[in-house]
């Protein structure tokens, strides 16, 4: 689904400007095999979705966003911002991810985990002196 609106809006914009995949990637530092990947439609990482989208001008949380959802008002939005201001956790999200699929994390390890974070977001907002 989301697939489909980047490769839909990837080949308009390629289209319209006369550009090949190797013109893209070029631009985008993706892959031309990759690019026509995406113009396929299939799956690709978030780096590629990130550096796609930057090629497009529009914000990379569209192409992440569930079905039915709109893109101006989802989580998935606002977790692709952050990810994309701190790549780094994107693997730390993956890790998290496979040990709660795979039963090795426990909910109420992972609800006192991000407890946690709220508080350390909180502490850390509350030291800052205001402008």
């Amino acid at each position: 689904m989301t697939e489909n609106l980047i490769s839909t809006l990837l080949a308009q914009k390629m289209r319209a400007e006369g550009l090949s995949t190797r013109d893209v990637a070029s631009v985008t530092g993706v892959a031309h095999t990759t690019i026509m990947r995406v113009l396929k439609g299939h799956v690709v990482s978030v780096k590629t979705l990130q550096n796609i989208a930057q090629f497009l001008d529009v914000d990379p949380g569209m192409f992440v966003t569930p079905p039915g959802e709109d893109p101006e008002d989802t989580f998935a939005k606002d977790l692709a911002a952050i990810i994309g201001r701190e790549p780094q956790l994107l693997g730390l999200l993956k890790d998290a991810v496979a040990h709660v699929k795979a039963g090795e994390l426990p909910a109420d390890i992972l609800r006192e985990i991000m407890r946690y974070a709220a508080w350390r977001i909180k502490d850390t907002a509350e030291e800052r002196p205001a402008d």
